[in-house]
């Protein structure tokens, strides 16, 4: 809030990061399925998986000190002169 005037200050942030490295994990899983014929047009399906579980982590970390924010005097500036 603009304490001069009262009027909310709209404020875009941006931390975009490119070439960060990626962890993914996959947990090991074991799957079976059987199919059971009913009749000749008729054939039921049944298929179950498990999947081992895997501990919390952090896929992408991002690097500090790369975070913009845009100056709200500029964005009220630009807002009153497209008017």
């Amino acid at each position: 809030m603009d304490t001069t005037t009262g009027d909310p200050i709209d404020i875009l942030a941006s931390d975009r990061q490119e070439g960060l490295p990626v962890n993914y994990r996959s947990p090991f899983s074991i799957s079976a399925g059987i199919e059971y014929r009913i009749s000749d047009e008729t054939i039921v399906h049944f298929a179950a998986e498990w999947f081992a579980p895997l501990s919390t982590y952090v896929v992408i970390q991002p690097e500090e000190g790369k975070f913009i924010l845009n100056n709200p005097a500029t964005i009220k500036r630009g807002i009153a002169q497209s008017c």
